[in-house]
């Protein structure tokens, strides 16, 4: 078994768990607060052949509303912290927390605890890297040379999406948060901050492609900016063992980039496990210690950034007949304005064409699906504002009911996850399979549009959403369809969609 070094590996220490327990939260991500102890994170590190693990303070973090004083609960971490380290130097690292909202507040115990590793969330109330009032805090980290942890974190309003966080929204607020540092230059201005992007930087290593098309619009000289800052951007590997996602993060910046992470106690050691079996199968040694030796001595080396290899799962078909961007406009003026827009449109369409129907206005699109169905189109077009909330069942049912192509597409355009709404296609996916909404559409008629080639990279997870959304024992059928009979439903539903 190779030596590790683990750099996504928690502490969650009883005072903090109480804490947060009388600030009304037991948990994040749908899972409660697990038990833990240095001691039984040296016994997973001995299982999982860790050498040495950097101890971090997760999601939720310190600023959280009912915590009076986060600053004070981040000094007692941090000196806990400390005193962890300082009893088994040879076995633990720790990865300072910082008050984040309060700019002033964690520039202090920057300075109090001489902090060169910290970790940060992907947001803190909404507020993401590219902000003006974080530059302080990116100025002082910079002067450091600090490495920055980046950990991710719900949105406002997100509390009450269950799974739905940890195995989608979450992962993709790190991508949001870094692509925010980069349209906002920070890049170039705090170029010696080293990054270690926990879940593989989520689903960055698969959208930045897609983003750079937007963000070279602000930053003309961002692929060049990019060449200067990858070396020291390194992704770690926790819950990225699924082969559709392997090579897509070691694609972001070569092998040289990837460090090992457990995410002990928050997962499972098995899943520590399977995550250092993936990597070993794919032969890259490096991922386990080396990588991370080179991170902590601040040396970079060249990034070589490669196209992701053939997965096996279905490649995306490029675009079909019948999607043309609709008309600037469409969708403004009211509820009556954009009623007339769609009657108007599809009045003009003939065989071969696609219909538009409005999410948002249920009845009257189940009104007009049965009165362009009638005119023989050839599909239905779906613009999707899930903002609004999941689309209504009869209208799911109204779609269901036929044999038409089912074209579901982002409402708005612009940058991916940076503009709200862009990759709803793939959301529209994961909420759907996650509220069990899904399974009476057939996935052959199924377009799904504006997904950043995204879908392969999310379709494991999306699956374990598919049946843990059944209940108690939706976990079993998991294990049965996954590693049984082999035939996830989820995923297979995935498969069988065209996508663009």
């Amino acid at each position: 078994m190779s030596l590790k070094w683990d750099l996504h590996h928690h502490a969650v220490p009883d005072f903090y768990v109480e804490a947060m327990r009388s600030a009304g939260v037991s948990g994040a991500g749908g899972f409660r607060f697990p038990r833990w102890t240095p001691e039984r994170s040296l016994r997973a590190m001995d299982s999982l052949g860790v050498e040495r693990a950097w101890l971090s303070v997760s999601a939720p973090g310190v600023c959280v509303p009912g915590i009076a004083d986060p600053a004070a609960l981040a000094r007692r971490l941090n000196d806990t912290g400390a005193a962890v380290v300082a009893r088994r130097p040879d076995r633990f690292g720790w990865f300072v927390t910082l008050p984040q909202v309060d700019v002033a507040a964690s520039l202090a115990e920057i300075e109090r605890v001489d902090a060169r590793e910290v970790v940060l969330l992907s947001n803190v109330d909404d507020v993401h890297f590219g902000h003006p009032g974080l530059d302080p805090l990116w100025s002082e980290l910079n002067a450091r040379q600090a490495i920055v942890y980046v950990h991710p974190a719900g949105r406002p309003g997100t509390d009450d999406a269950g799974l739905l966080n940890p195995l989608y929204l979450w992962q993709n607020d790190t991508a949001r948060s870094m692509l925010d540092f980069l349209r906002a230059g920070g890049h170039v201005r705090f170029p010696r901050i080293r990054w270690v992007l926990s879940h593989g930087g989520g689903p960055l290593p698969v959208v930045l492609d897609d983003a750079l098309a937007g963000l070279r619009q602000v930053r003309p000289g961002i692929d060049r900016e990019l060449a200067a800052w990858r070396p020291r951007v390194f992704l770690d590997t926790a819950s990225k063992a699924y082969a559709e996602q392997v090579p897509a993060v070691i694609a972001f910046g070569g092998p040289g980039q990837v460090t090992y992470g457990s995410d002990f106690p928050w997962a499972r050691r098995a899943a520590g496990a399977i995550v250092g079996r993936a990597y070993d199968r794919a032969g890259l040694g490096g991922v386990f210690k080396d990588n991370a030796m080179r991170l902590f001595a601040r040396q970079d080396s060249p990034v070589r950034t490669t196209e992701v290899p053939d997965t096996g799962f279905p490649r995306s078909t490029g675009p079909q007949p019948g999607g043309d961007p609709l008309p600037g406009g469409f969708w403004t003026g009211g509820d009556a304005a954009v009623r007339d827009r769609i009657v108007r449109h599809n009045d003009a369409c003939g065989t071969g064409s696609l219909a538009v129907v409005d999410m948002t206005q249920p009845e009257f699109s189940i009104g007009e699906l049965s009165r362009c169905r009638g005119r023989q189109v050839t599909g239905i077009r779906v613009p999707l504002d899930l903002s609004a909330g999941f689309l209504d069942q009869r209208l799911l049912d109204a779609l269901a009911d036929g044999t038409d192509l089912l074209r579901f597409e982002p409402r708005s355009g612009g940058i991916p996850l940076l503009d709200d709404g862009r990759l709803d296609a793939v959301l529209f996916c994961a909420q759907g399979h996650w509220l069990r909404r899904l399974d009476s559409i057939d996935p052959s008629r199924v377009i799904l549009a504006g997904t950043a080639g995204l879908i392969p990279y999310v379709a494991r997870p999306i699956d374990i959403l598919h049946y843990l959304g059944r209940g108690k024992l939706g976990a079993l059928a998991y294990a049965w369809a996954t590693f049984v009979v082999r035939r996830p439903a989820g995923y297979r539903w995935l498969e069988a969609t065209r996508r663009e």
